[in-house]
């Protein structure tokens, strides 16, 4: 499917009015198991390393990796293996990779029941922001197919080769949208938007938390199935 096609068939769902309107109501989502069936951040990192590049990453530096590891550290484990695996990966090539990956996630990973309320939210005319730790260098253009315009994901950190290239230098840019990073980036975010009101949150994790509770209604997704009317 042609990437227009992915796009304007949401567009057609969420209706006329999806994102045309003057909106106050804000709806926040995370993505990663909110409105996908699995996670996205790992098979993406795989398009460019191995399973043994991600191993011999992990083993170069095995005690504090396992450490992390043991006590579900995810922000550590984003910065330390699933960034450096990126280390050196030209910035241009890996926004092609995500333009074809996004097809993929939106063509095969989102979930029912979870789309079909932001699709509501669309067509109610409200404002509606992403916000994830997936990286942002494909979670935008899932947004673009989607009809979102509004994106807050981790960043990826780059620098310029000595022959001009962009290439990711294997750190995070900034801190692994999670937890108490995604009230702060949302919050630096509506403060740029006008007469927004934060009413509604999605999200799956611990690491949705916070978000959760700083919205009018936050609603945690894991192990429940949407209903239209709720």
């Amino acid at each position: 499917m042609e990437d227009t096609d992915i796009a304007s068939s949401w567009v057609k769902d969420a209706g006329e009015v999806a994102n045309l309107q003057p909106v106050q109501v804000v709806a926040a989502f995370d993505f990663d198991k909110t409105l996908t069936v699995a996670d996205t951040v790992v098979p993406f990192v795989r398009q460019f390393a191995s399973r043994t590049k991600l191993l011999g990453i992990f083993i170069s530096n095995f005690r504090q990796n396992f450490q992390a590891l043991l006590r579900l550290d995810r922000n550590y484990i984003k910065d330390h293996v699933l960034a450096k695996a990126l280390e050196g990966i030209s910035v241009r090539n890996a926004e092609e990779i995500a333009e074809r990956y996004a097809d993929f996630v939106v063509a095969h990973m989102m979930r029912q029941d979870t789309c079909e309320r932001l699709r509501w939210h669309q067509r109610e005319g409200h404002k509606v922001v992403l916000v994830s730790a997936s990286f942002e260098i494909y979670l935008q253009r899932v947004a673009s197919r989607i009809g979102v315009e509004h994106v807050l994901g981790t960043r990826l950190a780059t620098t310029y080769t000595a022959e001009g290239d962009v290439v990711f230098t294997g750190a995070l840019d900034g801190e692994n949208c999670r937890g108490v990073e995604k009230v702060q980036r949302f919050r630096e975010w509506v403060a740029g938007e006008s007469a927004s009101i934060f009413q509604y949150a999605y999200g799956d994790s611990r690491g949705d938390d916070e978000l959760l509770a700083a919205a009018a209604f936050g609603q945690k997704v894991n192990r429940i199935t949407l209903r239209k009317d709720s």
